[in-house]
């Protein structure tokens, strides 16, 4: 279980990256899935910001915190892990256009 590799202070930001991207990634699955049945339309443009927004603004309580110094001192720390895959998710979602129907 994650909790034996990560450092204490890591849990929340590691619990908080995977519950955003969960969230954002079903939410907008399911504008998506309907939009196969309909125009998208500017409210649809609205939601699918507004859920980037969510994802965004929950990544920016932690990312910038600076490491426990009791971390031990390993390049690979959870941390800097979940900062690269943040990094990740931005540079996907930087290709697709912010509209809703950028979904399809």
């Amino acid at each position: 279980p994650i909790e034996v590799y990560a450092n204490q202070s890591d849990w929340v930001p590691f619990k908080n990256l995977c519950g955003g991207l969960s969230e954002f990634f079903l939410s907008t699955f399911d504008l998506g899935l309907s939009l196969l049945r309909r125009e998208a339309t500017p409210a649809d443009d609205e939601i699918l910001m507004e859920r980037w927004k969510q994802l965004v603004d929950q990544a920016a309580t932690w990312f910038g915190l600076e490491e426990d110094p009791q971390t031990p001192a390993y390049a690979n720390t959870t941390r800097s892990v979940l900062r690269r895959h943040m990094h990740e998710v931005l540079r996907v979602m930087s290709r697709i256009p912010p509209e809703a129907d950028g979904l399809l």
